[in-house]
């Protein structure tokens, strides 16, 4: 049993899981922010080239 109380106390004074949990949660933001950042350069791109079409007669 004491060593069950012993296990549990260092359980609860061990900082690596909020440390994990901490970069996990950031790293799901960059990649959300990633993710945003690819489909308005996507659109960007998707506009010049219409453009681009649009510009170029057809023979």
């Amino acid at each position: 049993m004491k060593a069950l109380i012993k296990k549990l106390k260092l359980f609860v004074h061990d900082e690596a899981g909020p440390t994990a949990t901490e970069y996990a949660i950031l790293l799901s933001l960059i990649a959300m922010m990633a993710v945003v950042a690819m489909s308005q350069f996507g659109a960007h791109v998707s506009g010049i080239y219409s453009y681009i079409d649009g510009a170029v007669p057809l023979s």
